[in-house]
């Protein structure tokens, strides 16, 4: 089996890798997750099929806040493996769903788990967005923009393709917070909020490590993932410690009229 690719100089490879040796089902979310650094969560909205990514879950319920989603089309880009699109009509009712991610492999993976006649998932660059003006009303991008080499151009799309007055919900880590209202300014977004959740990233990472450690664990046993892969991100999972330096931010923009 080929190493595992770089998640930062090649993510493309590094998803379509994970989604080639990982394909389990029960392997929806790969993001950091949120918990309150108290600790004071509540998770009882979340099924308890579901209760092993409710770190997750939390993150994107958060990331959302006050945006109503409930009846609206959204945009998931960098969808991954299609949790967080799943979740966007199951928990916050959008009446339609379509998750975009440059990995084919992710995609095609999304497409087999996920059955659900609100949800499409295709396969896109998020700098040059195959979708009609004003086609959604809200976009959401989870740990994704990071990647981007050309942000300006993703900002000047998601503008483009959101209708009149539609939210950009985005939250990202290491990214200068001058540069994102930059970018926001120049693509015509008002910033409604943006808050720095770096301290309840790290707490979550902290506090779901044993269970993905043992759920990775589970997947080799049962033979529905590669060893060798399991290994490495069990690895990364232990090896990982908070770091200060390192900050996650969330942000909601409108688009102005």
């Amino acid at each position: 089996m080929s190493a595992v690719p770089n998640p930062f100089e090649a993510p493309r490879l590094f998803y379509d890798h994970l989604a080639e040796h990982i394909p389990d089902p029960r392997f929806a979310f790969m993001n950091y997750g949120y918990s309150d650094p108290g600790g004071d969560d509540d998770f009882s909205w979340i099924d308890p099929p579901d209760q092993i990514w409710k770190y997750s879950l939390n993150l994107l319920k958060r990331l959302v806040g006050p945006v109503a989603v409930r009846g609206k089309r959204v945009l998931d880009v960098g969808c991954g493996r299609g949790g967080n699109g799943a979740a966007v009509v199951r928990y916050l009712g959008a009446a339609e769903l379509i998750g975009l991610d440059l990995s084919a492999r992710a995609v095609t993976l999304a497409q087999q788990i996920i059955d659900d006649p609100r949800i499409n998932f295709v396969v896109g660059d998020a700098i040059s967005l195959p979708f009609a003006a004003e086609r959604f009303d809200v976009a959401i991008n989870i740990e994704s923009a990071q990647h981007y080499q050309d942000r300006a151009r993703f900002f000047a799309e998601i503008q483009r393709v959101l209708a009149p007055e539609g939210y950009f919900c985005i939250t990202d880590f290491s990214m200068d917070v001058a540069e994102m209202e930059r970018l926001a300014q120049e693509a015509r977004f008002r910033i409604i909020e943006f808050e720095d959740i770096s301290h309840g990233a790290q707490a979550a990472v902290v506090r779901y490590k044993k269970d993905r450690i043992e759920l990775l664990r589970d997947f080799a046993a049962r033979g529905t993932a590669s060893s060798e892969t399991t290994d490495w991100m069990i690895a990364a999972l232990e090896g990982h410690e908070p770091d200060e330096d390192v900050r996650y931010h969330r942000w909601i923009l409108r688009k102005k009229p």
